[in-house]
């Protein structure tokens, strides 16, 4: 039997394991040709996704400047569009209206009148106590083009109304006009510049809110948005009778889209639905113009006729015909009234 010294087992046990690792696990430099294809069929895949989702971006966007097309102004014209609409809030009728960029208040006006009876009929205009009782700015959805072939309006959608939100929107310019002027008040001047006012006083961290507006001018432009807010009201009279605006412009500049606005909205990264496009508009609300009192004479006369003739055919002697028809006439008004005090 041969002994081996023990150096020399080491270096031969030593040997025979790296061969066997080498076997049986490859090399680095066989894992660089695996690497670069599985990098390369990633960049591929990126790369197709990227044209896809480029691709679908397009054709949506055509698709929906095809459903848009009647709101969009031309290119280079003087115009800009309005929406207006009417109907319920989950069912409602839109249409665009046309106006220059250079018309006044009243001309503004005019015009939305003038399409608003071209559309629904001037006839409107000449029924007793019906006519047009409320306008006033909504947020419109379109849902998409109406299919009623003798309709005048363009599209069909769902309206929300603002009321809520104007009330959020001026509390907010209340409180930010507020802390503004106490700021000016505490300070003594009014600096030129966030960076200047900033560099003066770095300590309160509550100077540095977002809703700080400086310059001053921003100030100004708060106030202004404030002070127009109740003008909104006066939507309807303008409307009826668009003379009385003057020169004021009291149209929202939300409601007045050029063709950027618009096309702006379908630049975004995933082009949305049609349905998914908020525009603010006009709704316009026709009502009778009558109450109660209103209905309750006519309804008494016609009744009392119709009792008297009835009495007439039936006794025959026109006398006892009137004199019936006052007996149930009182009659009727005296439950109604005990109904309408007594029980309700």
């Amino acid at each position: 039997m041969i002994f081996w010294p023990q150096e020399v087992l080491t270096s031969l046990l030593q040997n025979l394991v790296t061969q066997q690792y080498l076997k049986t696990v490859p090399s680095l430099d066989s894992h660089e040709p695996h690497s670069q294809a599985a990098d390369h069929t990633r960049s591929s895949a990126r790369t197709s996704f990227e044209k896809t989702a480029e691709n679908n971006h397009d054709e949506q966007k055509k698709k929906l400047l095809t459903h848009l097309e009647p709101i969009l102004p031309l290119d280079g014209s003087d115009s800009c569009t309005i929406l207006v609409c009417w109907g319920k809030s989950n069912c409602c009728e839109i249409f665009p209206v046309q106006i220059a960029l250079s018309a006044d208040g009243p001309a503004e006006w005019r015009a939305i009148r003038e399409a608003w009876y071209r559309r629904r009929g001037s006839w409107r205009k000449h029924i007793p106590m019906f006519g047009v009782r409320g306008v006033e700015m909504v947020k419109i959805s379109i849902l998409g083009d109406l299919c009623r072939p003798k309709s005048q309006s363009t599209y069909s959608g769902i309206y929300k109304c603002v009321a809520n939100e104007l009330e959020i929107e001026e509390k907010c310019l209340r409180k930010t006009i507020t802390k503004s002027e106490l700021y000016s008040k505490w300070l003594g001047n009014e600096y030129d510049s966030l960076a200047e006012f900033a560099s003066y006083c770095v300590a309160d961290d509550w100077v540095h809110s977002s809703d700080y507006p400086y310059p001053r001018q921003g100030v100004e432009d708060m106030k202004r948005k404030l002070n127009r807010l109740p003008l909104r009201a006066a939507f309807l009279d303008a409307f009826l009778n668009p003379d009385i605006v003057g020169k004021s412009h009291l149209l929202d500049q939300k409601l007045i889209m050029g063709q950027r606005d618009i096309l702006e909205k379908l630049n975004e990264i995933h082009c949305p639905d049609l349905c998914d496009l908020d525009f603010s508009g006009l709704l316009i609300r026709e009502d009778w113009g009558f109450d109660s009192r209103h209905v309750i004479l006519p309804l008494a006369v016609t009744l009392l006729l119709a009792l008297v003739g009835v009495s007439r055919i039936v006794y025959g002697d026109w006398s006892t015909a009137w004199t019936f028809g006052g007996f149930l006439v009182s009659f009727i008004t005296l439950i109604w009234m005990w109904a309408h005090h007594a029980v309700g």
